[in-house]
C-alpha cells in the first residue's frame, strides 16, 4: 500500500514503526469493525481479533466491514477476509471465541489492545491482564449518540480506578446507537493507539462525546487507593470471576 499522504503527517520513520507493531481487537463489532480497518489502512501489519459472536441483519447499520451477504457468518472470519482485501500482507490471527482468563495468554506479545467490547466483565479482565504484564490498551464505547474513549499505560490510572462500581451496562441492543457515534469514537480510538505504536503521547484524559450535543470534553482521571487491580489483586484474571466478550 501507498502511506505517502500519512508519512507526510507522521513521518517515514514513525510509518515502519507501525509496520512492525502487533494489536489485538477484542470484539469486532460496531467498533472493532471500524477500528481493524483503520488499522490495516493506516499499515499495522500484525493483528489478533477476538469474538464470538454471528453476523445479524441489525449489525449492518454500523458494523463496517459486513454486508447482506454475510448474515449469520461469523464476524472474526469475514473480518479477517475483508481486511486480507485491503491489504493481502496483513498477517491476522482470529479466535472465534470469548476471551476468558483461561486463553488471554494470546495476547502476550501484543503492542498494544483495543477493547471494543460492551461487557464490563470483559474490560475488568482486559484491564487485569494489561496492568500486570505493563500493556497499552485503548478502552471505547459507544451508545445512543454518546461515547467514551480512555488510553490506559502503565503507571497511570486503570480502567478499574474510573469504573470500580459499575458491573454491568446498558448495550447498543437495549438502548439503541446512532452509526455516526461509532464511527467516531473509532476514529478517536484508533487515533490514540497510533500515537502509542508511534511514541507520541497519548491523551491522558478520559474523552467524552456527544454527537446530540456536539459535546467533546476531557475529564481528569486519578488513581484510587483502593483500587484493587493497581494494588496487584487480579480477581478477573485469576478466574475468580467469569466472564465473556460481546462485540455487538
Amino acid at each position: 500500500m501507498d502511506y505517502s499522504r500519512q508519512e507526510l503527517v507522521i513521518g517515514k520513520k514513525a510509518q515502519k514503526q507501525l509496520e512492525k507493531s502487533k494489536v489485538a481487537i477484542i470484539g469486532v463489532g460496531a467498533l472493532g469493525s471500524l477500528s481493524s480497518e483503520l488499522l490495516v489502512r493506516s499499515g499495522v501489519k500484525k493483528l489478533i481479533l477476538f469474538d464470538n459472536d454471528f453476523i445479524e441483519m441489525s449489525n449492518l447499520q454500523r458494523q463496517h466491514l459486513y454486508k447482506l451477504d454475510d448474515v449469520n457468518k461469523p464476524k472474526v472470519k469475514v473480518a479477517k477476509r475483508y481486511l486480507k482485501e485491503v491489504n493481502p500482507n496483513v498477517s491476522i490471527k482470529e479466535y472465534f471465541m470469548s476471551l476468558t482468563a483461561n486463553n488471554i495468554k494470546k495476547l502476550n506479545k501484543v503492542d498494544l489492545i483495543l477493547d471494543c467490547t460492551d461487557n464490563m466483565q470483559t474490560r475488568f479482565l482486559l484491564n487485569d491482564f494489561c496492568v500486570k504484564n505493563k500493556i497499552n490498551c485503548v478502552f471505547a464505547s459507544a451508545i445512543q449518540e454518546k461515547g467514551y474513549i480512555y488510553v490506559y499505560s502503565p503507571k497511570r490510572p486503570c480502567y478499574g480506578c474510573i469504573f470500580s462500581g459499575l458491573r454491568s451496562i446498558d448495550s447498543c441492543e437495549t438502548l439503541g446507537v446512532l452509526n455516526g457515534v461509532s464511527s467516531l469514537v473509532s476514529s478517536l480510538q484508533v487515533n490514540e493507539a497510533i500515537k502509542l505504536l508511534i511514541g507520541k503521547k497519548a491523551e491522558e484524559d478520559l474523552i467524552y462525546v456527544s454527537l446530540g450535543k456536539n459535546d467533546f470534553n476531557k475529564i481528569k482521571v486519578e488513581k484510587r487507593k483502593e483500587c484493587k487491580a493497581c494494588s496487584g489483586n487480579f480477581d478477573y484474571l485469576d478466574g475468580k470471576i467469569k466472564e465473556e466478550v460481546c462485540g455487538k
